[in-house]
């Protein structure tokens, strides 16, 4: 017996010293059982409350470790002080962390358990990260990211997940194309949104997570670190790598390139996990919203604003004329919802664009009531024509491009050309039904923005189609971009695959397409091909659906926002032609693991027997053993469960014609 426990333990340490030498650490090796372990058996644990804190703006950097017993898990302290740690909380475990700046509360998970932080109150948890059929998710990294909140994985399936914080419900973003990334430590850039990870599988070190799901080194680690698993990143362009055992936080200066000095952490053990946050201000109040004596219209407005999650105060026009243009200009932009009457209303607004503000106006009766002013003209760059020219269609032009919306429920929705003033000239956003006028403006004053819609915003359209407005209106205003500018969408066939292609000018929030495909039955959607969310570099997608049989079939796109919001492209449409021959196609990928996609054609309806043998010529797998129609069939083979070697795959196919065919291929297994 001791023999064959000598021996047994053997296996497991040589096992071990194989996968550590594969790339792997020890305490890798270690995280990932946690994980396993979490997932299977999730722990409990209690937490200490911490007292209030007042640390938004003076103590933006939060870490923590997966050490529940210890007195204080998590703190907050100032970059590069390392002696004035704040304790956070004790009691409860953190693995990752992110920072939600719009509701001031840290997001923080341990294991497959997610809690919140609201800053300086009590813990809460929020229940157990599931996948999309309800087995609980492991995660090791969080990020949070213009109301997402997404999240790494060190064991299969390796990726970036996006996680429902109402269901809890986890589903994969970017899925890597390097099954060995390993992104213990996971941030986002809060002014770009671009993702960052860090590495504990050669090369060690800090990554940029591309959209395309390919990864970028940007910085090795430093000298002896060959384990980090937590990470933060700031808004004013450094990267805190924070370690889980007494030692340093080490810095990096994404201007410089370089590693700045490092700054000593609070840990006084060592353990497994680490997480790290930075907590921000936001760089404004938000917006205001006013209202004009159309409270029905402002209250739409208010719902739209709340289902975008935007930070606002709402105020009456004669609470707006109380307040200084120093007042105004505290907040990102104004959104007026009326006419602003000439005299000290419009003085106001053209002394908030003089300071450099954004303002949004929406009445269906600001051209006839003010369209003569200098106001309406130069600031809305809006040339007045008649009270009712948009009443019916309307359809969205430059940043409202892909929106179609019903606004004949508004009596008397004007319309307007654009006007040149000394500030420049006011761009169409939206077309009239009198396809000459228009419905719609905005204006860029260079040192301001205005954004005008001519009819009473509780009317026309339907709620998503008002949301999207709302959020390009937003979009345009705070931060001078326009969304997802699409320039092509073009469908190309070779033999029985479709190649999708499509290239956009600009994207604003673009969280990604899901590609649909319509056979006859109506559109579903067959794949999702990652956005590079707000840029105003031009960029090309492809998509490729394989292994179509013989037909017709039409393809759109479905854009969707990050806060949930989606247009629709045109349509494309193509037909498959399949040649009427015999053949059996090489399966792709080859070598494979687990999986791989086996393609073959009929002549005509044929009995088929597709089988897979070893070397020695024994029987593996019967794959299929049926009638099938003629045209090309795909098959998806699963090698799990059978062992990594060289094997063959073999088709027999009788033709009702009493034609015969036979092929064999040779595929590859390597686990």
């Amino acid at each position: 017996m001791k023999q064959l426990f000598s021996l047994f333990f053997f296996f497991v340490f040589m096992s071990g010293l194989a996968l550590a030498q594969a790339g792997d650490s020890e305490e890798t090796l270690l995280e990932q059982e946690k994980a396993r372990n979490e997932e299977q058996s999730p722990s409990i644990n209690f937490i200490t409350p911490s007292t209030n804190l007042s640390i938004q703006v003076t103590n933006p950097l939060f870490i923590g470790v997966d050490n529940a017993t210890l007195p204080t898990s998590a703190f907050i302290g100032t970059p590069p002080d390392s002696v004035s740690w704040i304790p956070a909380f004790g009691g409860a475990e953190v693995w990752g962390s992110a920072y939600d700046p719009v509701n001031d509360k840290v997001y923080f998970n341990a294991g497959t358990v997610l809690w919140e932080w609201p800053v300086g109150g009590a813990i809460n948890s929020l229940g157990t990260i599931t996948d999309s059929v309800g087995g609980a998710l492991s995660l090791v990294g969080l990020a949070f990211y213009n109301g997402n909140l997404y999240g790494t994985r060190n064991i299969a399936n390796e990726a970036i997940y996006i996680i429902n914080t109402s269901t809890l419900v986890a589903t994969v973003h970017i899925d890597y194309v390097d099954a060995s990334y390993d992104f213990g430590g996971f941030a986002v850039d809060p002014n770009t949104g671009e993702f960052y990870g860090t590495s504990d599988t050669p090369p060690r070190g800090l990554y940029l997570i591309n959209n395309d799901a390919t990864a970028t080194l940007i910085a090795d680690y430093p000298s002896g670190q060959t384990d980090i698993d937590g990470l933060a990143v700031s808004d004013d362009g450094f990267a805190y790598l924070v370690i889980d055992e007494p030692g340093d936080i080490f810095v990096w200066d994404f201007v410089g390139g370089v590693y700045d000095t490092p700054f000593a952490n609070p840990w006084t053990s060592s353990e497994l996990f680490s997480g790290g946050a930075w907590i921000f201000e936001t760089g404004g109040m938000g917006l205001m919203l006013i209202e004009d004596f159309n409270t029905v219209g402002t209250d739409s407005i208010e719902a739209r604003l709340i289902a975008l999650g935007k930070t606002y105060t709402r105020v009456t026009n004669t609470v707006a004329m109380g307040m200084t243009t120093s007042d105004w200009l505290m907040y990102d932009a104004i959104l007026w919802v009326g006419v602003p009457s000439v005299g000290e209303e419009q003085d106001s607004c053209i002394a908030y664009c003089n300071g450099g503000g954004n303002l949004g106006v929406m009445d269906n009766d600001v051209g006839y009531g003010t369209g003569s002013t200098l106001f309406y003209q130069d600031y809305l760059m809006s040339l007045y024509q008649t009270d009712t020219g948009s009443d019916g269609i309307i359809t969205g032009l430059d940043m409202m491009d892909g929106i179609i919306a019903d606004i004949s429920a508004d009596p008397y929705p004007d319309d307007i050309l654009p006007n040149t003033g000394p500030y420049g000239t006011g761009i169409p956003i939206f077309l009239a039904p009198t396809t000459t006028t228009y419905a719609g403006m905005r204006g860029d004053g260079g040192t301001f923005r205005t954004l005008y819609l001519c009819w009473d915003p509780q009317y026309g359209g339907t709620f998503p189609q008002n949301l999207s407005i709302l959020s390009r209106t937003i979009d345009w205003l705070v931060d001078a971009v326009i969304p997802v500018e699409m320039t092509s969408f073009t469908a190309s066939v070779t033999e029985t695959d479709v190649t999708l292609s499509w290239v956009t000018a600009s994207e604003t929030n673009n969280q990604g397409f899901e590609v649909e495909r319509n056979d006859g039955d109506g559109f579903r959607k067959i794949g999702y091909v990652p956005g590079f969310g707000t840029t105003t570099e031009t960029r090309s997608y492809s998509y490729t659906d394989g292994g179509l049989s013989e037909g017709t079939y039409s393809y759109r796109l479905k854009q969707i926002d990050f806060n949930g919001t989606h247009e629709y492209s045109e349509v494309v449409e193509v037909e498959i032609i399949v040649p009427h021959v015999y053949s059996l196609v090489q399966n792709y990928p080859n070598p494979f693991n687990p999986s791989t996609n086996i393609i073959f054609s009929l002549a005509v309806d044929s009995k088929v027997n597709l089988k897979v043998f070893d070397v020695l010529g024994q029987e593996v797998a019967t794959l299929i053993n049926r009638d099938l129609t003629a045209g090309v069939h795909n098959y998806d083979f699963n090698a799990t469960g059978i062992n990594s070697g060289v094997y063959f795959y073999r088709i027999e196919a009788t033709g009702i014609n009493g034609a015969e065919f036979v092929e064999v291929k040779k595929m590859i297994l390597a686990k």
